[in-house]
């Protein structure tokens, strides 16, 4: 998902599609735009917020799981 520049193939699937979008953005000089990101990991029935700093508990680098509430 996010891969390195080293061969023919390039930057990952998040690097270029963030590349993309800031590009489309500095073309466009007729509006202003608000760009919110969410970064998710699922691992194991588990969702982690890869770009929240609190997600990780004290002592561990090991993220804590975000709770998840189900509705109809």
């Amino acid at each position: 998902m996010q891969g390195q520049s080293v061969n023919e193939l390039g930057d990952g699937v998040v690097p270029r599609v963030v590349e993309s979008l800031y590009r489309r953005i500095n073309q466009n000089k007729s509006h202003s735009f608000s760009v919110s990101v969410s970064y998710l990991q699922v691992y194991s029935e588990k969702v982690y917020d890869l770009l929240n700093p609190l997600a990780y508990n004290g002592r561990n680098t090991t993220p804590q799981s975000l709770r998840l509430r189900w509705t109809k």
